[in-house]
């Protein structure tokens, strides 16, 4: 699994108090590329993401209570340690090469788990959630949609944002015949236009083409100049 998320974990999804989190996995992923035929550093990382990935669950379920939550990020903690002391070199530790980097990977993850520093995020951060509120722990969802939007543009993906934007709601929906008869009656095409032209203002395709058109009327009038001697 691990070898197909290449250069997905990025520092961009993680909020400061994940960072750690975004250090190690970075680290991980890269072991795993640099020698993907190695069972034990692709087992690890995968077992890395999927702790993370828990205690990302953990940290935005809104039903649980602070008890409860501290007793999952103790079970999580058990967990971490469990997977640093299986990979764990049980004699002398590699002095050079890929194994000697492993090695010191899982001693830092060992390390911060040791200082209490690993799992923070998941209290400190649902510490700011009302009651039973549950809060988006990533930008994975979003990431996802804005995804399908690029699909959907195109060769206008390059360009930033056009009217195709609107597609949104359409793609995250359940758009049934009724809601789009509705819209269709609700919404005309001029609000569209309007919309987009106080929103969006001026694509960029459209900044090009008057900059050519531009450029163009300018070679005109010095062609028309006369020429001297």
């Amino acid at each position: 699994m691990v070898h197909l998320l290449g250069s997905t974990i990025v520092y961009a999804n993680f909020t400061e108090a994940q960072k750690c989190w975004a250090h190690l996995l970075r680290k991980a992923i890269k072991l795993t590329l640099q020698d993907p035929n190695n069972a034990a550093y692709r087992s690890f990382t995968d077992r890395l993401l999927e702790i993370y990935r828990e205690a990302c669950r953990v940290q935005r379920d809104g039903r649980l209570s602070d008890a409860g939550r501290a007793r999952k990020v103790s079970a999580l903690d058990d967990e971490v340690f469990d997977l640093c002391v299986a990979y764990c070199f049980p004699d002398e530790p590699p002095s050079h090469g890929l194994e000697k980097d492993y090695h010191l990977l899982v001693q830092e993850v060992l390390r911060l788990l040791l200082r209490q520093e690993l799992l923070t995020f998941v209290t400190a951060q649902a510490a700011l959630a009302r009651p039973k509120e549950r809060l988006v722990g990533s930008s994975e969802v979003i990431e996802s949609v804005l995804g399908k939007l690029k699909r959907i543009e195109q060769d206008q993906a390059t360009g930033g944002f056009t009217g195709l934007v609107l597609s949104l709601g359409a793609i995250v929906s359940q758009a049934t015949e009724a809601v789009i008869q509705k819209a269709l009656e609700t919404v005309s095409t001029q609000d569209v236009w309007t919309w987009c032209h106080e929103t969006l203002g001026t694509s960029v395709q459209a900044q090009r083409r008057q900059l050519m058109k531009l450029l163009k009327r300018t070679e005109q009038k010095r062609d028309q100049l006369p020429a001297t001697t």
